[in-house]
């Protein structure tokens, strides 16, 4: 809850070779269904020749790059965390003030 808001930005595909270093991945298939590596100890992401291998102990997915229409990386959205920070703190004064009303 305090750790702020994060959103799911496009990896520029110069930046595939950095995949493995990268947090959670959202994958989003040409048909536009989308799928999810949430990133562990015991997991692992990497493109070999032109496909994108995920791994995770003993299991093992592979698929096709040419199935896939973009890779995105979760990242912290600063933009967002003040936008819904300010909302809050409006809705929390008018909710303040509303309890006290001005008198003339």
């Amino acid at each position: 809850m305090f750790t702020g808001c994060h959103s799911y930005f496009v990896i520029p595909k110069a930046d595939y070779t950095k995949i493995s270093t990268m947090e959670d991945i959202k994958i989003v298939y040409t048909n536009g269904r989308e799928f999810i590596v949430e990133k562990n100890d015991s997991t692992n992401v990497q493109i070999a020749g032109d496909s994108l291998v995920i791994s995770e102990g003993t299991q093992k997915k592979i698929i096709l790059m040419d199935d896939v229409g973009k890779l995105k990386e979760n990242r912290f959205d600063l933009g967002g965390t003040i936008t819904l920070s300010l909302v809050g703190l409006t809705i929390v004064v008018v909710l303040f003030f509303s309890m006290f009303p001005f008198k003339t």
